[in-house]
């Protein structure tokens, strides 16, 4: 998928990660069970995917929805129950955007830290002000980049070492997720091409808001071309519902549907980025 702004675009792939078994990635025994084109009188079109978990009897049907004359892709989302047995489930959307040293994620205002999977470290948010996945970014922040971090391809230049935003400065395998936020949005944008993309949920029922990367460094690339048509690289930014960490399921009594939507708009031509400014805008 392509969000365009004006003269520039940014690249993003989407895909639900609706996992009904578990465990969050690996083998599953889900199958396609229908497709279905919906038109609606507003002329907007949605194209629905239902896949059935035959190991635990749950459907999860998926929407991608395009409205006419409306610069987004909505995501509309039902999960059913269809046993007598309650449920885990858990459910991320995975965005993957194109990255370089330009590149910045952002969240809402009041984030002040980030969190590993099942929260096993954590760490403050955007200036790191110590040891993350075995990074000092501590000592980054009054040194610099060591030599051993330094990176072949994407070199930071112009923010501080130890931002956590920036994918330039990340030189591991690392993931983080966003901790107790009442905003209803977050993403990425690239400074350099002057475009990005905005997610945009309820965050009383979508407040999982996550980055990962493979890292900007020999290890991370190697990935990055095993995983891309053209070597990437790339960072996923995650959006999951009721959840802020993984893996955290949730529950589905017997017979019960939930329901939901997710927004990604585009992103162009913005000078600066001020969370403050996009929560009066969302």
């Amino acid at each position: 998928m392509v969000l365009a702004v004006g003269s520039a675009q940014q690249t993003v792939t989407v895909s639900e990660s609706s996992q009904i078994i578990p465990v969050e990635s690996g083998e599953r025994s889900a199958v396609l069970e229908s497709e279905e084109i919906e038109r609606h009188p507003d002329g907007s079109v949605t194209a629905w995917c239902s896949d059935y978990d035959r190991a635990s009897g749950m459907q999860g049907m998926h929407g991608v929805c395009l409205h006419p004359d409306r610069a987004l892709v909505e995501l509309k989302a039902r999960l059913y129950n269809g046993t007598d047995r309650v449920q885990t489930f858990l459910w991320w959307a995975n965005v993957a955007a194109r990255v370089n040293e330009h590149y910045q994620s952002f969240f809402p205002p009041d984030v002040r830290y980030v969190a590993d999977h099942a929260k096993r470290a954590m760490s403050r948010f955007p200036l790191a002000e110590g040891m993350y996945y075995g990074v000092d970014y501590k000592d980054r922040a009054v040194n610099g980049v060591p030599a051993d971090q330094t990176p072949s391809q994407f070199r930071p230049t112009g923010y501080p070492a130890n931002d956590l935003s920036r994918y330039a400065n990340i030189p591991v395998p690392t993931s983080y997720m966003i901790a107790q936020n009442v905003g209803d949005f977050f993403g990425g944008y690239d400074h350099g091409a002057e475009a990005g993309f905005i997610h945009v949920a309820n965050h009383h029922i979508a407040p999982g808001k996550k980055q990962w990367t493979w890292g900007n460094h020999e290890f991370g690339y190697a990935w990055d071309r095993c995983l891309t048509d053209d070597g990437g690289p790339y960072v996923e930014l995650m959006a999951g519902v009721y959840t802020d960490n993984q893996p955290d399921f949730s529950f589905l009594t017997p017979g019960e549907t939930k329901t939901f939507s997710q927004f990604w708009y585009p992103l162009g031509h913005c000078q600066r980025l001020v969370p403050h400014q996009l929560t009066g805008l969302m």
